[in-house]
């Protein structure tokens, strides 16, 4: 089993609002050293999570609870734990590739059953290329857990974090090197109970 502690790097949902218009295009979200994020990618996980009817059914809420008030909008709060979680898995991925590490059926099958017993056995209706996507990088996070030891991944991670440029648009917050994570556009206020979606690793 992966281990819990690692929940941390993963999404939370809460709320407040940003818009993100219409068509998103190729403009960039987020940049981690070499590698960034673009609007369009994460319009497609705001969208994947929120399209998940089956998800918020057994979580008894509705996906209303990471909406903004605008129309294509999302809550910033959960903008911003989806970004900190996508900083996470770049980091994760550059590790992987610096260690000479490989996936395989094992570490995918068990980054899927953790991901699908996290969430409520809807795992299955997410898109499909979001939901290999996400095993794929939960997977590299396991590998890495295997390789490194929990505590060698954690320091791993933190010190990536540390000594890696991490760029975040002003249009969803900013990164904030003290606390790791990304801290939402000034203004913006929890409304509403959240659902807690943190833990994928079903720890």
């Amino acid at each position: 089993m992966l281990n819990r502690r690692l929940a941390a790097l993963l999404v939370a949902v809460a709320l407040a609002a940003v818009a993100i218009t219409g068509c998103a295009d190729q403009t960039t979200a987020l940049r981690v050293g070499d590698d960034s994020f673009s609007d369009a990618q994460l319009y497609d996980e705001l969208d994947a999570f929120a399209g998940n009817e089956a998800l918020w059914r057994e979580a008894g809420q509705s996906p209303d609870v990471i909406r903004g008030d605008l129309d294509s909008s999302y809550d910033s709060e959960f903008v911003a734990g989806l970004l900190r979680q996508r900083v996470f898995f770049i980091l994760g991925g550059q590790l992987f590739d610096e260690q000479g590490l490989e996936l395989d059926d094992e570490l995918r099958e068990m980054a899927r059953q953790s991901l699908d017993r996290q969430f409520f056995g809807t795992l299955g209706e997410f898109p499909e290329e979001f939901r290999e996507g996400f095993v794929d990088d939960v997977a590299r996070l396991a590998a890495l857990e295997q390789e490194l030891g929990a505590d060698g991944l954690d320091e791993a991670l933190v010190d990536a974090a540390n000594t890696t440029k991490i760029e975040v648009s002003s249009r969803y917050g900013r990164w904030d090197s003290d606390r790791l994570a990304v801290v939402p556009p000034e203004g913006s206020q929890p409304a509403r109970p959240p659902i807690d979606v943190t833990d994928p690793f079903g720890g």
